[in-house]
């Protein structure tokens, strides 16, 4: 079986073929059994896919799980972990920007506008959380 075929299989399978495409498939399907096998594998796969769910928590054993002492180490080390290795990856990454003679100037420049926007953007959205988090009037409320 050719590329083509594979490739109007899935498009017949996600709905998007046209109804020529559709056609030229009834067609295949006629004159080879093994497009119609292929196809009924492949819609099986599909319908085994969508029938697959997440469990959802109830809502008091999410709360209990969020307001757990373990949970909430976990994010926060998670969080500083995640910022410190993103610091030293960036501030490795501008050593080599500064030192390495043979980088263009204009990537020079653009990869300082971009780490200097990242900074204010990232200050910004800390600065703003530590003010709410000093004055937030509903933080009983579940968000």
């Amino acid at each position: 079986m050719d590329d083509n075929t594979k490739n109007l299989i899935c498009k017949v399978l996600d709905g998007t073929a046209t109804s020529e495409e559709e056609k030229i498939m009834n067609e295949l399907k006629e004159k080879y059994p093994e497009v119609q096998a292929e196809l009924d594998a492949q819609k099986n796969v599909v319908d085994s896919f969508q029938s697959i769910g997440l469990p959802e928590f109830e809502d008091s054993l999410q709360k209990e799980f969020s307001a757990g002492v373990y949970n909430k180490l976990e994010r926060a080390t998670g969080w500083v972990l995640s910022c410190i290795g993103v610091a030293l990856v960036l501030g490795y990454g501008i050593y080599e920007l500064i030192t390495q003679p043979d980088i263009n100037a204009v990537y020079r420049i653009g990869m300082a506008a971009l780490v200097i926007g990242f900074g204010l953007l990232f200050s910004g959205v800390l600065r703003g959380r530590l003010k709410l988090k000093k004055h937030d009037k509903y933080k009983e409320v579940i968000r």
